[in-house]
């Protein structure tokens, strides 16, 4: 008893005890209250009239050593040193009690801290809270707040391999940590078993990896290959160069860049570098290129892009001599294909596709019928603003990128009456993203180009139809041929599509099988 009477904050202590007994909790529980007080008085020094808040590591270490004491102490028979709970109570009491007198410190009350929504039980909260590398992890975790993440599914898993990560390959601060580490770390896990968090799930290894990786190259403490490293600095430097001296835009830098990432994956699976780059190993690049499925036009893009590198590559002084004079492509002729363009019926079908029954569903049958009606490209359709809409007037604004120039349509009723259910029925309005369409799961963004394709190709496949292309830029020469069949002059069809010279919609007048069947069908005796 003497120990209780004379430890400090006695009036405090006393207090906190006889609010356990007025609700009624038995002599022997507010004992063990009692027990728990003094232990924590003792071990964080505290004293009366101090009020320094007491800091959360230390509340966290005296748990830990009050566990350990506890199980030091007991010796008994089948004792099973997991089973022991009694810190936990103990910590949940002293953090309850340091609250109530104004001791405790402030981050652990604090409503905008991402931990403290997450993590309810006192427990937990002081274990995330005092866990290694809060500072790196809270950033994290709050970047995928803003990215749209779920807060109490895939952010809260995130925070829980963080720790994971953090213990199995020992972090206690930052410093660098090697791709061979990560995977040892892995190994290492593996070998534990972790019940619900069992790595020998397949999602659990993902988790494992996607937080390891991302978030440690997110810290800035994730060491990357050297070479893989180099070589990206390099495009980044192409990239920049196009950007600042060329004038080339966004998207055709993007295509670039991703062209030239493909380069480097293939050279780093036959053992090669940039440096060592030659005539023949480019060659072996675009026959792989063609064997992965590449048209002839896409390969003379291709091949496009790759002369223009090999050139500021031979200027950096990178590889020995400017090779791009020496890579060919294959030779194109002017409209000597046909545009594919299913036919209107088919387009119809597509829209009907998507019935508006599902969310996904009433987005992407706006974003057809904005293809198919007004023959966009999935670009134009991804760059589009909520501001491109006047909603008094019923027109739309749509900025054609390869005219350089924005054009006004009328808003035409179906098209409207689409885009309005979207916005009020799906689109995450209170979202800081101005585009007009979003993906539907986080991260949250603008919808791109892959984005619609696949909206395009999944309704194609739904209805079982049978097309050589199935993606956005079909429906707009669905609707290109429909507008020239329909007797529209070449230059209105122009305007429509945004061209820039009547050559590219000449080749659409071969689609024009309205005229051709009329050709078809007249009397050629005696005209030869």
């Amino acid at each position: 008893m003497r120990p209780h009477l004379e430890a400090p904050l006695l009036k405090e202590r006393e207090q906190f005890v006889s609010r356990i007994a007025n609700r009624g909790y038995c002599l022997r529980y507010q004992q063990m209250v009692a027990e728990y007080l003094l232990y924590a008085v003792q071990h964080l020094c505290l004293k009366d009239g101090d009020c320094t808040p007491v800091g959360l590591p230390a509340i966290w270490e005296m748990g830990q050593s009050y566990h350990r004491e506890r199980l030091a102490s007991k010796r008994r028979k089948n004792y099973a040193p997991d089973v022991d709970t009694k810190y936990k109570d103990q910590l949940f009491f002293t953090v309850t009690w340091l609250k109530e007198i104004g001791r405790l410190d402030s981050i652990y009350s604090d409503s905008d801290n991402i931990l403290n929504q997450l993590m309810v039980k006192d427990f937990y909260r002081l274990k995330y809270l005092c866990a290694p590398l809060l500072t790196e992890r809270l950033s994290y975790l709050r970047m995928m707040q803003n990215s749209g993440y779920s807060l109490r599914t895939t952010i809260r898993e995130a925070a829980e391999m963080q720790l994971v990560v953090i213990e199995m390959l020992g972090l206690t601060q930052q410093r660098p940590v090697s791709i061979p580490e990560v995977h040892a770390a892995f190994e290492k896990w593996n070998s534990i078993s972790r019940g619900h968090h069992c790595p020998n799930s397949e999602k659990a290894r993902q988790q494992f990896y996607n937080i390891a990786f991302n978030w440690l190259r997110f810290a800035g403490m994730l060491i990357e290959e050297g070479k893989a490293v180099h070589e990206k600095d390099r495009i980044d430097n192409y990239c920049n160069w196009l950007r600042h001296e060329k004038g080339l835009s966004e998207e055709t830098i993007s295509g670039r860049e991703l062209e030239l990432s493909h380069l480097t994956d293939y050279l780093h699976f036959i053992g090669m570098s940039i440096e060592s780059l030659t005539p023949i190993i480019i060659d072996g690049y675009i026959g792989q290129r063609s064997k992965d499925g590449c048209s002839r036009r896409s390969i003379a893009s291709i091949v496009t892009c790759l002369r223009d590198f090999l050139h500021y590559a031979s200027l950096c002084q990178w590889t020995p001599y400017d090779m791009s004079s020496s890579i060919h492509g294959p030779r194109l002729f002017p409209h000597e294909t046909l545009p594919y363009a299913p036919d209107w019926d088919t387009v119809k079908r597509l829209v009907a596709y998507y019935d508006g029954k599902s969310p996904a569903s009433i987005r992407n049958r706006a974003i057809l019928l904005l293809l198919a009606v007004y023959g966009l490209r999935t670009s134009e359709v991804a760059e589009l603003k909520l501001g491109d809409i006047n909603w008094t007037d019923d027109t739309i604004v749509i900025n054609h990128k390869k005219r350089g120039r924005s054009m006004l349509y009328p808003l035409f009723p179906e098209v409207g009456n689409a885009i309005v259910r979207y916005i009020k029925e799906v689109r995450r309005n209170d979202w800081n993203d101005r585009h007009l369409f979003l993906t539907m799961s986080a991260p949250l963004r603008g919808v791109n180009r892959g984005d619609i394709y696949m909206i395009v190709a999944n309704a194609y496949k739904g209805i079982g139809a049978m097309a050589k292309h199935i993606g956005g830029h079909s429906l707009r020469h669905a609707c290109a041929s429909r507008l020239v069949n329909y007797g529209h002059p070449l230059k209105t069809v122009s305007d429509v599509l945004g061209h820039r010279s009547l050559d590219s919609t000449r080749t659409y007048a071969k689609l024009d099988l309205t005229s051709l069947s009329v050709v078809a069908e007249m009397n050629w005796e005696g005209l030869i």
